[in-house]
């Protein structure tokens, strides 16, 4: 190599290099758990029962002061009836969904207190139906979107209270929750 091509890379591992440690020295880590409500929407003939759950722990990592990403594994259970004839069947529904979301904090916004953020994601929904009355499961994977909204609110040290809403869209198991979590920053 000629000697200005070292004196290049070099630079450019040089820069690669220090905007690594950047990131890393503005960046956070966090962890969380939620716990909440699932309505979801009639569908398909089933009627759904009002309240459902879900309950989810997050991974995350905060980019820039207003930028995160977040991991998350959700757990979303409910049940719910649809007369086939005469018939009336009943079905228990289970929904494990691993997605990640992208959320944009919005720092310059307080409310007493409290810090908005407004977000979406993309993930998998692993569905089961168990129905009764000698019908059997059926299993899907569906391809899935969340629109999220919420506040963060800060307790102290390192623990932030998180209540939210999220608009989650499937074929078949699209649902609103409310949720209340913590979030602990690392």
């Amino acid at each position: 190599m000629v000697r200005w091509q070292h004196w290049m890379a070099a630079a450019a591992l040089g820069m690669v290099a220090s905007s690594g440690t950047a990131l890393a020295q503005s960046s956070q880590l966090y962890g969380g758990v939620s716990a909440g409500t699932a309505t979801y929407f009639d569908q398909g003939g089933f009627e759904f029962d009002y309240l459902g759950f879900v309950l989810a722990g997050q991974l995350g990592m905060r980019l820039t002061p207003d930028l995160r990403v977040e991991g998350e594994l959700s757990y979303q259970s409910t049940s719910a009836e649809d007369d086939i004839g005469i018939i009336d069947v009943d079905v228990d529904l289970t929904v494990i969904r691993p997605s990640v979301s992208a959320y944009y904090d919005l720092n310059t916004v307080s409310l007493g207190g409290l810090t908005p953020f407004v977000g979406g994601g993309l993930g998998l929904a692993f569905i089961e139906a168990d129905f009764d009355s000698g019908f059997g499961s059926d299993d899907d994977t569906e391809l899935s979107a969340n629109l999220d909204a919420g506040a963060n609110m800060s307790l102290g040290g390192n623990l932030d209270l998180v209540p939210m809403a999220r608009w989650e869209l499937t074929d078949d198991a699209s649902n609103i929750q409310l949720r209340v979590g913590a979030r602990l920053w690392f």
